[in-house]
């Protein structure tokens, strides 16, 4: 696929981490909006299908990346309640959650800010209690206080 245009690329169906990675990370102008559109827009092809699965395998990475934390979240934004449901899961899931990285990071932090909104009340609840424990060095950073803050409106507007 080297040498091929970007859309030919997503066309044919690659599937592996590595090409998306390549295809969102790669300095070719625009190319992280090419897979957002087809996040937005192709809501039953398998291109959609395998790349959500891509970034929910791999969603640290993609977060920390300045192009690809646009793909997370327009995969937060456009996914289906299910898709969202199991992408912040993978964030959620382990001893040492990816999202206690993910909000000390300054591209993951606006990830983790998408997930606040558009996470389950379950999902919600655990996020929660992840910031809360590391809320005395959330402090410290200035993406850090826009996650407590963002914590903070989400609480006020349910009051």
């Amino acid at each position: 696929m080297e040498g091929m245009p970007l859309w030919q690329s997503i066309r044919m169906g690659a599937e592996s981490f590595n090409v998306y990675w390549k295809i969102v990370t790669k300095n070719e102008l625009y190319a992280n909006y090419v897979v957002q559109h087809v996040i937005e827009h192709q809501q039953q092809g398998s291109h959609r299908r395998a790349l959500l699965k891509v970034v929910t395998d791999n969603v640290l990475s993609f977060s920390q990346h300045k192009f690809g934390s646009n793909v997370v979240e327009a995969c937060l934004k456009y996914g289906t309640g299910a898709e969202r449901e199991a992408l912040i899961e993978g964030m959620l899931r382990g001893q040492s959650p990816a999202l206690g990285t993910m909000m000390k990071d300054p591209y993951a932090n606006y990830v983790v800010q998408k997930v606040i909104d558009k996470s389950s009340k379950s999902q919600y609840e655990k996020v929660v209690q992840l910031v809360q424990e590391n809320e005395s060095s959330l402090k410290r950073l200035t993406y850090g206080k826009h996650i407590l803050n963002k914590i903070k409106q989400q609480q006020n507007a349910h009051n």
